[in-house]
């Protein structure tokens, strides 16, 4: 699943010395059904009356439920057997790939390619290939494919000049892969005790084809999105389009005891502008679903954050 989703629920679980995973069990998950996610996708595509597509696609699954590490490799998957798309259940990652991978579609062969191309390296399917990490990895390469492009430092004040700070961190995806757990590892079927092992050692070795990477992420502060007073800084809100994608970034954020790596982008989801106005529309862990809520409001319940310091911006580009 996507490091980024997966904090929330591991920051409340110590890992446990080697010794003592013989007592956990990996995850053996639901039975699912992927005609029933086709005929979902084929029926947004037949309905589909506007051309505001990113705003119909993503208010589409508004109120469907969240679920952490929603998506996998397939039936196929060696380590997570997860399905590679589906329409009934999100966590934020794969929440904005599917909506991105809607709109750059238009049946349903296309989407399964496309949405492959979105959350895999060169849209190679396997657990080492898919884009785990948000800034190194998933921005990055979905960038290269010319879907989405990082206007962050295209915000200004009113001098026109631009309010963005980058922070800079060093992702160390090998200690990521080598404090993997059996709980990483989610199948649709139960093995023994010995292939659990050899599934987890396969898992933790996959380190050795890893690099680490520094990642430099600009980011908009929260002292330029509010005042002293905490009143929203309406002229650069406006700078934010519709339809974009806002990512959450965090300084000094050391998930490393929990995940072998500090990290700088914890959640995302879309900015869109409606009747209401600028709303966050995203997969909500606190909600437990899809749902709207104001952008300044959400982002306003971070001004105390030891962490959270301002949001990346992502334009999404139409095809």
């Amino acid at each position: 699943m996507r490091v980024i989703l997966k904090i929330i629920v591991i920051f409340t679980i110590a890992l446990m010395p080697t010794a003592i995973f013989a007592a956990e069990q990996i995850n053996i998950i639901p039975p699912y059904n992927i005609a029933v996610y086709d005929a979902t996708i084929k029926k947004l595509y037949v309905n589909q009356t506007t051309n505001k597509r990113l705003e119909y696609f993503s208010a589409a699954f508004l109120g469907q439920r969240y679920l952490n590490g929603a998506l996998g490799e397939g039936v196929e998957g060696e380590f997570d057997q997860s399905p590679l798309y589906r329409s009934d259940a999100f966590d934020c990652m794969t929440y904005v790939a599917t909506v991105l991978a809607l709109l750059n579609a238009n049946t349903v062969p296309e989407f399964k390619e496309t949405i492959k191309k979105i959350n895999y390296q060169n849209g190679l399917v396997s657990y080492q290939n898919r884009n785990h990490f948000t800034s190194t990895e998933w921005n990055p390469n979905n960038e290269k494919q010319g879907l989405i492009k990082d206007i962050t430092v295209d915000i200004h004040d009113q001098n026109n000049r631009s309010v963005a700070k980058t922070i800079s961190v060093y992702i160390n995806k090998k200690a990521w892969y080598e404090q993997k757990t059996f709980s990483s590892i989610k199948l649709l079927s139960a093995v023994t005790p010995e292939e659990q092992q050899q599934l987890l050692e396969r898992l933790r070795g996959l380190s050795r084809e890893m690099s680490n990477q520094d990642s430099h992420v600009p980011y908009v502060p929260l002292t330029a999105l509010f005042n002293k007073q905490g009143q929203p800084n309406e002229f650069v809100f406006d700078q934010i389009p519709s339809g974009s994608i806002v990512e959450i970034v965090r300084l000094n954020w050391n998930a490393k005891p929990h995940l072998g790596t500090k990290l700088d982008v914890s959640h995302l989801g879309f900015a869109v502008r409606t009747k209401e106005g600028l709303v966050y529309r995203e997969a909500s862990v606190v909600k437990n679903k899809v749902v709207d809520i104001p952008l300044a409001e959400y982002l306003r319940d971070y001004l105390n954050s030891s962490t959270v310091k301002g949001i990346n911006v992502q334009l999404v580009l139409l095809p």
